[in-house]
């Protein structure tokens, strides 16, 4: 079958951690980019989709290189949508940490989106997209949605949805990072790739 790389969005400047900010790449990020562009210089990609906010759609142009009609934007891998751009994740955090995983997942902020709405609209991007295309692809958004995507991707070899999520709650990757996902075996390799300065 073929290889789908979920790539995180290499380090941005957003010193508040501030959820709804466009921030722009930093010093280190723009390092980490040179990283993901050796690595994907070799590899034979069908598309790239990714986010359109700063840091993910440059992340895949590194990616891209030349190959720029390889790109594809895509509004549905955005992360999640929190209602208040201007609040910090550990606002949300603190709210969130004191819910059961069945509230969690249903749980809307105001003018936001519950993460089963989250999941929704990440899962109708991979019928949509991703179904339709048998070689091997690269998706670039942001840690929240690569959890999201992939917890509802492995839902079954996983054991169901509280295990799931409780695997998706858990789940960091590192700025820059690539995971690997085997479409035919439904194997999954965590960080098959790290930049050298990534945190």
């Amino acid at each position: 079958m073929s290889n789908v790389y979920f790539i995180r969005h290499v380090e941005t400047d957003n010193p508040k951690r501030l959820v709804g900010l466009d921030s722009p790449i930093s010093e280190t990020g723009r390092s980490q980019l040179i990283g993901l562009s050796e690595y994907f210089a070799v590899k034979s990609l069908a598309k790239i989709f990714h986010s359109p906010l700063i840091r993910a759609r440059e992340t895949a142009m590194a990616i891209a290189g030349s190959r720029v009609e390889l790109l594809e934007p895509d509004e549905r891998l955005r992360e999640r949508k929190w209602g208040k751009d201007d609040a910090t994740w550990q606002e949300f955090w603190e709210i969130l940490d004191k819910m059961s995983l069945t509230e969690r997942y249903e749980y809307e902020p105001p003018n936001g989106e519950s993460w089963q709405e989250f999941e929704k609209r990440t899962a109708e991007f991979w019928d949509e997209k991703v179904k339709k295309i048998d070689n091997d692809i690269a998706i670039v958004s942001h840690e929240g949605t690569m959890r999201c995507i992939l917890a509802y991707l492995q839902r079954q070899q996983l054991g169901g949805l509280k295990p799931s999520l409780e695997w998706s709650i858990t789940q960091n990757f590192a700025f820059g990072s690539i995971s690997v996902l085997d479409r035919e075996t439904m194997e999954f390799e965590k960080e098959a790739f790290v930049p050298n300065d990534s945190k």
